[in-house]
C-alpha cells in the first residue's frame, strides 16, 4: 500500500515517510513498515501477512502506476486522494478524484462477483468507478484478452480502457470484434482529444463520454438487465 497511518492517525504518503516511525494499516489498524530501496518503490507493507485482510499482494508495477497516475491527475489541477478508506464499506480504492471519481487499477485477476461488489459498495456512496487494466499487446489490430479482461468490454460501446505505464497513457480499445480463443480485432489509441493525458477533460471523458467499464456480463444482457 501507498498510505498508511501514523499514531495520530495522520494519512502519511510512502514517499514522504521516516523510517523509524511507527505506521499502520488504514483498513484493520495492523502494524506496517515501510520499505523503500533503490529498485523498489515505496510502499507500506504489513509486518504480519497472516493478519493482512484488506489488501491483496499488489505488484510493484500496481504501486507505480497508481502513483504515477495520480501524479498527472493531479498536475492538471485536480484534487486527488490515493488510496482512501472507506470505513462505511470498508473499501480502499486506488484513487479519488475531486471527491467525486474512483479510478481502481487491476492487474491481477479476481472474482467477476468481488468486481460487482466493490463497483456497487462505491456508487452506494456517491462515487462514479471507472477500471483501468494493465495494458497489453498490440500488433496489426489484433489483441488477446484472456477471460478477466475481456469481462471488461463493455457490450454496448465495444469498448475497453488500459495503463499503459511505460508511456504514462491511458489508451482506449474501441470496436473490439471477438474472432476467437482470446483474439479480437481493435482499434487502438489515446481517448479522443487527450495528448499523453495532459488535459483535465479526461476525467470527463473517462466517466461520461466513455463509460466503457461497466461490467455486462452475457447472463445480464440475456436477462436484459444492466447491473451499474
Amino acid at each position: 500500500m501507498l498510505v498508511a497511518l501514523n499514531e495520530e492517525k495522520e494519512r502519511v504518503l510512502a514517499t514522504t515517510a521516516l523510517r523509524k516511525t511507527q505506521y499502520f494499516c488504514p483498513g484493520v489498524w495492523q502494524a506496517s513498515y515501510l520499505k523503500r530501496g533503490l529498485k523498489v518503490i515505496s510502499h507500506f507493507a504489513h509486518k504480519h501477512l497472516a493478519e493482512q485482510k484488506c489488501f491483496n499482494n499488489e505488484s510493484i508495477k500496481h504501486y507505480k502506476s497508481k502513483l504515477i497516475l495520480a501524479q498527472m491527475i493531479q498536475q492538471q489541477g485536480c484534487k486527488v486522494e490515493i488510496e482512501p478508506f472507506f470505513k462505511e464499506i470498508k473499501q480502499i480504492p486506488d484513487i479519488l478524484i475531486n471527491n467525486k471519481y474512483v479510478i481502481e487499477l487491476q492487474y491481477s485477476p479476481i472474482p467477476y462477483k468481488q468486481i460487482l461488489q466493490r463497483t456497487e459498495g462505491l456508487k452506494k456512496m456517491g462515487y462514479k468507478v471507472s477500471w483501468l487494466l494493465n495494458d497489453v499487446d498490440y500488433c496489426h489490430n489484433k489483441v488477446k484478452f484472456n477471460h478477466f479482461q475481456s469481462m471488461f468490454i463493455n457490450p454496448i460501446t465495444r469498448k475497453l480502457h488500459t495503463f499503459n505505464l511505460e508511456k504514462k497513457q491511458i489508451m482506449m480499445f474501441q470496436q473490439i470484434q471477438y474472432i476467437g480463443g482470446h483474439k479480437y480485432v481493435a482499434e487502438k489509441g489515446m481517448p479522443k482529444l487527450v495528448s499523453c493525458l495532459m488535459r483535465r477533460l479526461v476525467i470527463i471523458m473517462l466517466f461520461i463520454n466513455y463509460q466503457s467499464l461497466q461490467l455486462i456480463n452475457i447472463s445480464n444482457i440475456v436477462a436484459g438487465k444492466i447491473l451499474f
